[in-house]
């Protein structure tokens, strides 16, 4: 098991974010270096994705607002 993923095991359901974000961050990373995915596409889905990230009215901050697009996309800004 790689250090990384064990830190993770140890975070609190409140820093699910931090996960997520260094996921979307990582994952299509290795994917451009396997082939299956082109730089181009990484970056188009980064540019696409990334304003589900942003924080909507009545947001409290990433700890607290528990939302799909806050985790992967918000935790992603922050990475």
């Amino acid at each position: 098991m790689k250090w990384y993923i064990w830190l993770f095991q140890l975070l609190d359901n409140t820093h699910r974010w931090l996960g997520e974000g260094l996921a979307t961050y990582i994952e299509p990373l290795g994917r451009i270096r396997t082939g299956s995915l082109t730089p181009e596409r990484v970056w188009r889905d980064l540019v696409l994705g990334l304003p589900q990230g942003e924080p909507q009215p009545g947001d409290q901050g990433l700890d607290v607002t528990h939302t799909w697009g806050r985790t992967y996309w918000g935790g992603r800004f922050f990475v």
